[in-house]
């Protein structure tokens, strides 16, 4: 992880084929939950992330990531306008 380095960028990277982008990130995000602070928006900073190989990212259900893509957007967006 590089300095700066968001989720999304991480998860760009490590994507692999096949696979969509948000069930990347759920899979980052269940696999590390100590990396973070509050949800996927808040990737603590010097942290280290383990990536779960492809088929444990390809496990986790479109549908189901999607929806948390939505609900952790929301709660950060709540977050950061208080």
């Amino acid at each position: 992880m590089k300095s700066g380095d968001t989720l999304n960028a991480i998860a760009t990277r490590v994507k692999p084929e096949g696979v969509t982008l948000d069930q990347t990130l759920i899979a980052l995000y269940q696999a590390n939950p100590s990396a973070f602070f509050g949800g996927i928006h808040q990737l603590k900073a010097g942290s280290s992330l383990a990536v779960p190989d492809r088929q444990t990212i390809a496990s986790v259900d479109q549908g189901f990531a999607r929806e948390q893509i939505r609900v952790h957007t929301r709660d950060f967006n709540e977050y950061r306008s208080r």
